[in-house]
């Protein structure tokens, strides 16, 4: 049986009722043609929304061939890009939340936390700007502030609280800047309502605790002279000095005990208010307590420690001075 050929138009023998093609080049062309219309696109469509192609595709999943081919796909450049375009899609988002929520997502990202390589690449990120961008912008932010309310009310977070306070303080007396931008927040906090409101709690409670922690016996006019030597102080060096209590009226120890000093002249000290802002509540250690003077050489050991002129100095006023 002879027949023309669908591609070149030449006549040619049969072997079978089916031959269309009259050698095996016009058979890979007619192929080409047929895969290149939009016949053959449109029954693949088809084909892929099948059930039939589904099951397929689970299968050869399984199978090392496929896992070996999605590995060098990933690996190139092409596979790089478009999972890139994937994640940064809608579509890609709502996929990735769903997979970090499943359990499986769960266990990879705990193995992905744990490996060195993961660690290494965190501490490369947090130098750079971007990190400490988006770091500033999540504490800024209510769910960030939450986030950290959250963690310093537990016991980690108060220790961890601590540490950090005790670098901060120690960086502040060191840099005479950051000892100025401490100040100035400080200043700016006690301008607000907020600030306004705490200041006048701290005063009504700070005057009834002055009226209760003075004795009969204490001498007002030594008081008097250590205010006297606090004015002296901040006009000779040019920075504000505040008159302390070494022992807090409502102070606490290292271990948490509550102690309560008395409003007497030789409890009080002229000292710097950013030292004193610093040092709130705190008692002074034992060894520096056993170290202090007795009370009645306490206007004396002040002269000589912040060297003060004889003149500043009343001893014709009941003082116990020497």
């Amino acid at each position: 049986m002879t027949s023309i050929c669908d591609v070149c138009n030449k006549s040619f023998k049969k072997k079978h009722h089916l031959q269309k093609a009259c050698s095996p080049a016009c058979v890979k062309e007619k192929a080409l043609k047929y895969r290149q219309s939009d016949k053959y696109k449109q029954r693949l469509k088809e084909y892929w929304k099948s059930n039939a192609y589904k099951n397929a595709q689970k299968k050869y999943q399984k199978t090392d061939k496929f896992k070996i081919a999605q590995k060098k796909y990933f690996q190139s450049d092409k596979g790089k890009i478009a999972v890139k375009k994937y994640v940064q899609s809608d579509k890609g988002k709502v996929a990735v939340k769903k997979f970090q929520q499943s359990e499986k997502g769960k266990i990879l990202q705990k193995k992905m936390n744990q490996s060195e390589g993961y660690k290494i690449s965190q501490k490369k990120y947090q130098k750079t700007e971007k990190y400490r961008i988006a770091q500033s912008k999540f504490f800024k932010s209510e769910k960030g502030k939450s986030a950290v309310k959250k963690y310093y009310s537990t016991d980690k977070g108060q220790k961890v609280r601590k540490k950090h306070n005790k670098i901060y303080h120690e960086r502040i007396k060191n840099d005479p800047i950051l000892k100025a931008r401490a100040l100035q927040k400080i200043k700016d906090y006690y301008k607000t309502e907020k600030g306004k409101i705490s200041a006048a709690a701290v005063k009504s409670r700070r005057r009834k605790g002055l009226k209760l922690g003075e004795p009969v016996w204490n001498d007002r006019k030594l008081v008097k002279q250590i205010f006297k030597i606090r004015n002296y102080l901040s006009k000779r060096d040019g920075t504000k000095y505040d008159v302390d209590h070494i022992i807090p009226i409502q102070g606490k120890t290292r271990d948490g005990y509550l102690v309560s000093g008395l409003q007497v002249w030789y409890n009080l000290i002229p000292i710097k208010s950013l030292s004193n802002m610093i040092k709130k509540t705190k008692v002074p250690s034992d060894s520096k307590l056993n170290k202090l003077p007795t009370p009645n050489l306490w206007i004396s050991h002040l002269k000589n420690k912040f060297d003060l002129p004889d003149n500043l100095i009343n001893k014709n006023n009941n003082l116990k001075y020497d």
